[in-house]
């Protein structure tokens, strides 16, 4: 955002307040130029108050007079109006340099029937047309808010001292020269430089963390009533693996010191997935930061929504008081993986001070090497879903005779997963709990099926159902796996006191991730129906978890569990 020299009635405060509702502009729009110009009683004519995007050496007039041929069409429209083919148009001649087809949108400010300022948009993303019916509510509200910012922090006595009519267009003389403008360092989508890793595939993986690992990481959460971010930054911290989070915290570190930044940010593109926007900062930022780190991301990935960005922050220091202001410097770089596919990459500064030379090839070299490690984890993901594809088929071919095995499969390999990122295991663990805990009864499908449907059993027929996780290292021991999935399946009916089977293992001595499921497994009984009992509801369930740990499950996972759940 660019800050010119103030104009008159107009004070720092204000201007800043400009410049957050001007931001409105690029994260709700996606408009990569906008400037807002302010009435000044006594030139009658509009000064250029804060703007955006336009190219450093062809900033926006910072003064219209009154009989500029913009302002006399805007009076007589007195309203907004879409202008998507402005060729031969001399009202806009002097906001249309760096483009031969420049699309605008004009929208004056009205205060009580006075006109008190002009909001001018150009460009809409990726070549687009503005579209009034669709967009005019949103601009309507964002010159509200102008009014607002004018009323509460304007001059004293500017709506007394103003005229009460529209400006009367007649020709003033003005002393006021025009002052170079400050302008964002940040090239449109179709300029900016791209990096391209070695040759491979895949589209980007699952990245972040639990988030509750030291007080360093803070996450993007807002509660309070009317807060405008509560909706755009409720960041999920179990959805990405702990390191994976941590490779970005620590390239961040690495791009800040070779490439000194306000914050570093990274936007992964996956069609399959929803990915989190995540943004590591020295000092926490401010709201008005974090509104404009959403913004630039809407600005450069066009296809994106503010609904669908889940913003996840990480402050090196979460003690100190956030960082204030605007980021006057931004530089992109999009890391290509596949057609189609473009992780973001921005580095931003308060500082209206360009990447030098040095400092973008630096950026580039560390940018090639996030490249090579978005490859090879998606690559990995791919092979965990091929995996899972055949698991689900293995699942499925059983249905007919166990109808119920596939869901409850699912159900408990979601859940383990959730309680291992939870307590933060490593992303190796993670896979291991995963894999195992959609196999681990695999062994009932060498049973006898007729013995699993009844209701109550023998004492011979018990044992035989307590075999299956033995005979699941059967059915498995071909395949070749890189975790330790035999050993957790084998030993997912083990309880905490040792009165587990099949060989009565205790405490500690089970593995974690046979400790996972075993809670799990039975968390999902309780609460799926069979033929022969009803669901318990959720409370009950947990009551009984409750009474059990210490003796059947791990009571630290019981407390993580329930945490999970939210009780």
């Amino acid at each position: 955002m660019s800050m010119p020299a103030l104009p008159p009635g107009l004070n720092e405060p204000l201007q800043q307040r400009l410049a957050q509702v001007l931001y409105r502009c690029l994260e709700d729009l996606g408009t990569t130029k906008a400037a807002f110009y302010m009435l000044d009683p006594a030139t009658r004519g509009f000064d250029l108050a804060v703007h955006y995007g336009w190219p450093r050496n062809m900033p926006p007039p910072a003064h219209l007079p009154p009989l500029d041929p913009l302002l006399v069409m805007v009076s007589r429209e007195k309203r907004g109006l879409a202008v998507n083919d402005s060729r031969g148009s001399r009202e806009l001649q002097a906001f249309s340099a760096g483009s031969e087809h420049p699309r605008f949108h004009l929208a004056p400010v009205y205060d009580r029937g006075e006109w008190r300022g002009l909001l001018i948009q150009r460009d809409p993303p990726r070549g687009g047309a503005f579209e009034p019916e669709r967009q005019d509510p949103v601009i309507q509200s964002i010159c509200e808010d102008f009014v607002e910012a004018l009323r509460t922090l304007g001059p004293a006595d500017d709506l007394e001292t103003w005229p009460g009519d529209t400006p009367a267009l007649e020709p003033q003389a003005t002393a006021q020269e025009e002052v170079p403008a400050l302008r964002v360092h940040a090239p449109p989508p179709a300029a900016l430089a791209r990096i391209e890793p070695a040759a491979g595939t895949g589209t980007a993986p699952a990245w972040g963390g639990t988030g509750t690992s030291g007080s360093a990481t803070a996450l993007a959460r807002t509660s309070s009533p009317g807060d405008p971010f509560k909706e755009i930054l409720a960041g999920d911290p179990e959805a990405f693996l702990p390191e994976q989070q941590t490779f970005f915290w620590e390239t961040a570190n690495l791009l800040c010191r070779l490439a000194p930044s306000t914050a570093v940010a990274l936007w992964l593109s996956d069609p399959a997935d929803v990915r989190p926007l995540l943004a590591y900062s020295r000092f926490p930022l401010s709201n008005d930061l974090k509104h404009q780190l959403i913004g630039q991301t809407l600005a450069q990935v066009s296809r994106l929504k503010r609904k669908d960005i889940r913003l996840l922050l990480k402050a090196e220091w979460p003690e100190r008081d956030p960082v204030a202001g605007h980021f006057a410097t931004v530089l992109p770089v999009f890391l290509e993986e596949e057609v189609g596919e473009d992780n973001l990459l921005m580095l931003l500064r308060i500082e209206d001070r360009p990447f030098t030379a040095q400092e973008q090839e630096d950026v580039r070299q560390v940018s090639r090497m996030l490249g090579f490690y978005l490859q090879e984890v998606r690559l990995h993901e791919r092979y965990h879903q091929a995996f899972l594809s055949v698991s689900h088929r293995i699942l499925s071919s059983a249905e007919g005779r166990l109808p119920a095995i596939r869901a409850h499969s699912v159900n408990t390999a979601e859940r383990s997963r959730d309680l291992a990122r939870r307590l933060e295991l490593s992303t190796a663990e993670v896979e291991a709990v995963s894999i195992s805990a959609i196999l681990h009864d695999v062994g009932t499908l060498l049973l006898d099926y007729r013995v699993l449907d009844k209701p109550r059993l023998s004492s011979e027929e018990l044992a035989q159902v307590r075999t299956h996780p033995l005979l699941a290292s059967t059915f498995l021991k071909d395949l070749y796996f890189p975790f330790n999935v035999l050993e957790i399946i084998r030993h997912h009916h083990e309880n905490w006191d040792g009165s587990g089977y099949p060989s009565g293992l205790q405490g500690e001595a089970i593995p974690i991730g046979s400790r996972i499921i075993r809670l799990v497994e039975a968390y999902e009984m309780m609460t799926s129906p069979t033929p022969y009992r009803a669901a318990k509801p959720e409370d009950e369930a947990l009551v009984e978890i409750r009474k059990l740990s210490g003796t059947h499950f791990d009571p630290g996972l019981v407390a993580a569990f329930l945490d999970l759940l939210g009780h």
